[in-house]
């Protein structure tokens, strides 16, 4: 392992290594197929598939690459909100008609 690879990555070696390479931001989210902004966006974290396409690119780990940004796995399925949610805006729309008669 060469000195530079034991350094820190942060947003403007990433962008540098990437010109380096020949290529752009832009270029590896298209070729990724993912918006053109997520790139740019996972450099301060806004975007985890962005930050997956330059991590591919590069072909340094994601750990490595975002230290301390996205650490939890993703999930491939988010789970179903509560029925109570759904149970109290129907108890709340029943009671909406009765507190009219009233007033």
């Amino acid at each position: 392992m060469s000195g530079s690879e034991k350094e820190a990555w942060d947003r403007f070696r990433i962008k540098a290594e990437v010109q380096r390479r020949g290529s752009t931001l832009t270029e590896i989210a298209t070729k990724a197929g993912i918006a053109e902004s997520s790139c740019r966006m996972a450099l301060t974290g806004g975007s985890r598939k962005g930050a997956q396409a330059l991590s591919k690119f590069l072909g340094v780990p994601l750990t490595v690459l975002f230290p301390g940004l996205y650490l939890r796995p993703r999930l491939t399925r988010r789970e179903p909100i509560a029925k109570a949610a759904s149970e109290s805006r129907q108890k709340r729309s029943q009671a909406a008609p009765a507190d009219r008669a009233s007033a």
